[in-house]
């Protein structure tokens, strides 16, 4: 990749770019709205899911198998990203979108048609299960993917605000999928649950309109396909090895990522209903988080594009998890009203300061050459094993204590802070030189 000037390009061929990358923009914020919503409706719903595939005499039971089948997806999203990484290094990030957007629609449509175990049997979870693993490789292609794409084609002053309106669409996906989730749990109609799986695969209308989106003149970031002449899915290692400090670094953000979104939107919903939470209330308080997401991963977004220290934001937020995330649970736990308000805008504030400068950290990790092998298969992995697994791990954990996941989750937070402040060492002083 090589960045050029436009200071000799005439100004219409400027405003064309500007409209071109604005369209660019726009289309991969509206796609990473939807697959966000596509991937979490899944987890948002799991107590209905659970019942109609997975149904014991125990619901509990249920609800522990459905967790499962949420992790099950996250194992094959980190072996996909093996192959999005190397087809985005290799074919570019435009057509690894088309094509991983493209994808997500079909299990949304099965999910949405599929007969239920009464129906048909043990055939039924198996299906949902395959349904999930390809929403699970579709997503390790598009979630990190599109943010790499928006914020290749925009310039350093702007990584902030591009990566923040990302989260803040994604956000708003989750939000559209926690609204469904109330409203199929207030509705009489016995299918209503299979509605907004039938909406979910609209995305791949997405996935084609950003196929004919087309770069008619020549922006700042020209994409020289083949620099290297083999660009090949096993040099994977290679990477890694090369990029030992940043792959930590990737790592380590990819975890506390996963942590804190799957806490939020996978585990608290089931987990206060079952402890006797009104519904209704549940899904207010996680609407609430969410635009205290969309909210602050803005603003995130606008202070780093300012102060330009996406690590040193970056750590704050990770100190300011680990001071809030227990006394959060505390404040849940009394289950009063405006409480538990300031708990979820707390909660939802903290996600979006994370996810939007944890993206700029990442995309700052890798250069282009090898950025979408790097940072896809290392965000996906510690996503499969630290976000994946989360609500099944704290809803075991809730079982003996409220707080416990609380404290669970600060703990695993301090490791992966320790282990940032490691690792981002070289990349700090790399990028003060830069600036």
């Amino acid at each position: 990749m090589k960045r050029i000037s436009t200071d000799n390009w005439s100004l219409a061929t400027k405003n064309n770019f500007k409209s071109t990358k604005l369209k660019v923009v726009s289309l991969c914020s509206f796609g990473h709205l939807l697959e966000l919503y596509d991937y979490t409706l899944f987890a948002v719903m799991i107590s209905i899911i659970s019942t109609k595939f997975f149904p014991a005499e125990n619901p509990n039971v249920s609800i522990v198998l459905g967790f499962l089948s949420f992790a099950v997806s996250f194992i094959f999203a980190a072996l996909g990203s093996i192959f999005w990484g190397w087809y985005g290094d290799k074919f570019g990030r435009r057509k690894m979108l088309n094509f991983s957007m493209l994808i997500m629609s079909i299990p949304s449509l099965i999910i949405s048609i599929l007969p239920t175990y009464d129906q048909i049997g043990i055939f039924a979870p198996l299906i949902l299960i395959m349904a999930r693993i390809l929403q699970g490789i579709s997503a390790s292609g598009e979630i990190k993917g599109a943010k790499i794409y928006a914020m290749e084609i925009s310039d350093n002053s702007q990584l902030g605000f591009i990566s923040g309106l990302l989260t803040a669409a994604g956000g708003i996906g989750v939000l559209f999928a926690m609204l469904m989730g109330y409203l199929v749990s207030i509705s009489d109609y016995e299918h209503a649950w299979r509605i907004p799986f039938l909406i979910g695969s609209i995305i791949g209308y997405v996935g084609l309109k950003i196929k004919k989106t087309h770069h008619d003149t020549n922006p700042p970031i020209v994409e020289e396909k083949n620099i290297q002449k083999k660009i090949l899915i096993t040099d994977l290692p290679k990477i890694i090895k090369s990029y030992k400090m940043e792959s930590a670094c990737v790592f380590s953000l990819g975890a506390v990522l996963g942590i804190l979104s799957y806490t939020l939107h996978a585990f608290m919903n089931p987990f206060l209903i079952s402890q006797g939470f009104n519904t209704t209330d549940v899904y207010a308080l996680g609407i609430l988080a969410l635009l205290s997401t969309a909210s602050s991963s803005i603003l995130a977004g606008l202070y780093h594009d300012y102060f330009k220290k996406p690590f040193n934001i970056m750590q704050t937020n990770l100190i300011s998890m680990i001071m809030l995330i227990i006394p959060s649970f505390m404040l849940i736990e009394n289950n009063l009203p405006y409480l538990n308000y300031l708990a979820f805008i707390i909660l939802g504030a903290l996600l979006g300061v994370n996810a939007t400068i944890c993206s700029i950290v990442m995309f700052k990790s890798f250069p282009y050459e090898v950025r979408c092998r790097g940072v896809m298969f290392l965000y996906a992995l510690s996503v499969s094993i630290f976000g994946g697994f989360t609500p099944l791990t704290l809803n075991f954990l809730a079982k003996y204590d409220f707080d416990l996941p609380g404290i669970a989750i600060t703990f695993m937070l301090l490791i992966f802070l320790s282990l940032y402040s490691f690792s981002s060492q070289k990349m700090v002083k790399k990028d003060a030189t830069l600036s």
